[in-house]
């Protein structure tokens, strides 16, 4: 029986090779082109930035942190992107996500982990993925909690730990360089959950109606 791979899941994918594109078109090639992509925020006229910073890493091993995570991203909810039609009905209502939703969220994070740097922030520059990873994995951990209670629960128990002063699962300033900025991290994640509840209720709402 031949294998139904679906567009969707095939979207995905591609979606995460072409965000490890831009980490690669954007890589610390130089101290002098990294200069010209981060969030500096005494530049606030060179709007590029808002977007170029967000796939710009400190150092190689900052950059493959981040890739690894898309990569895990990618095998965590892969299963929930899209579906088979020979599947049930009662399955397919459990499918929360699509290339759509994901790229919808993609661009939420982005906006808002902005929105908190220019207002709450207190460093003038920032660069790296891993804020709008956090909330990614928020959003989809909410969205598929009813398919996997206990994986998806525990994504949300590790990024809850991970993002807390006082807790690290790894000593990640010395791994990449750089001292982590935990409270973009928040508000990304913070961002992914508020997105994800929203779309619960409504879909809870649509269901009852």
């Amino acid at each position: 029986m031949k294998k139904y791979i679906s567009p969707n899941n095939t979207h995905f994918l591609l979606l995460i090779i072409g965000l490890i594109f831009l980490f690669i078109l954007c890589a610390p090639y130089s101290n002098e082109w990294k200069s010209v992509l981060i969030l500096n925020l005494s530049k606030p006229e060179q709007v590029w930035r808002l977007i170029t910073a967000h796939f710009t890493h400190w150092s190689w091993p900052h950059l493959i942190v981040n890739a690894f995570g898309l990569l895990l991203f990618h095998l965590l909810f892969k299963n929930e992107v899209g579906s088979n039609p020979s599947e049930t009905n009662s399955t397919k209502e459990h499918q929360a996500l699509n290339v759509k939703s994901i790229v919808t969220a993609l661009i939420f994070i982005l906006l808002m982990s902005n929105f908190y740097i220019f207002f709450a922030y207190s460093y003038e520059f920032y660069l790296g993925f891993s804020s709008i990873l956090y909330g990614l994995y928020s959003y989809c951990a909410v969205r598929c909690l009813a398919v996997d209670k206990v994986t998806n629960g525990f994504i949300l128990l590790a990024i809850f730990l991970q993002i807390q002063p006082w807790f690290a699962v790894y000593n990640s300033s010395t791994l990449i360089g750089l001292t982590v900025a935990t409270d973009v991290h928040t508000a990304a994640t913070t961002s992914g959950l508020v997105l994800a509840g929203y779309h619960t209720v409504k879909q809870c709402f649509t269901k009852r109606i």
